[in-house]
C-alpha cells in the first residue's frame, strides 16, 4: 500500500479529507486489492441530492454571456459552489447558464441532512 492510500484508509480521515465547501467532503474512501497485489484508493460514490432534500433560498436570473462561476461567486460568496447550482436545478455546469433570461434556483442542503446519500 502506498503512503497516501495508507493515509486516505486512516480512521477518522474519511469526513476530513476534503474541504468543507467540497461537494466530497465526508464521503469515505473504498480499498481495492487488485490480483496483483497492488491497493488503489477509491472515493465511495456520491449521489447529487434530490430536491426535496434541498432548501431554495433564493432565485437567480441568468444575464446573457454569464457563467457559472461568477452565479456562484454573487450567490454563495465562492465560486467552487457552482456544484450547489447544479444540484439544485439538475443541471451541469456548462446548462446552467447556457440560456439567458432562465431562472435558477439557489439552494442549500436542507438542515436536517440528505436523505440520498450512500
Amino acid at each position: 500500500m502506498t503512503d497516501i492510500a495508507a493515509m486516505l484508509a486512516a480512521p477518522g480521515l474519511e469526513a476530513s479529507a476534503f474541504s468543507p465547501n467540497s461537494r466530497y467532503h465526508g464521503l469515505g474512501v473504498n480499498l481495492l486489492l487488485l490480483p496483483n497485489g497492488e491497493t488503489r484508493v477509491y472515493l465511495k460514490r456520491r449521489f447529487a441530492p434530490q430536491p426535496s432534500d434541498l432548501d431554495v433560498v433564493g432565485r437567480h436570473r441568468v444575464a446573457p454571456g454569464e457563467r457559472a462561476d461568477h452565479v456562484a461567486a454573487r450567490q454563495f460568496g465562492d465560486p467552487t459552489q457552482m456544484w450547489r447550482l447544479c444540484d439544485a436545478n439538475l443541471l451541469d455546469a456548462p446548462s446552467l447558464t447556457a440560456r439567458p433570461g432562465d431562472t435558477l434556483h439557489v439552494a442549500v442542503t436542507r438542515a436536517g441532512g440528505s436523505k440520498s446519500g450512500a
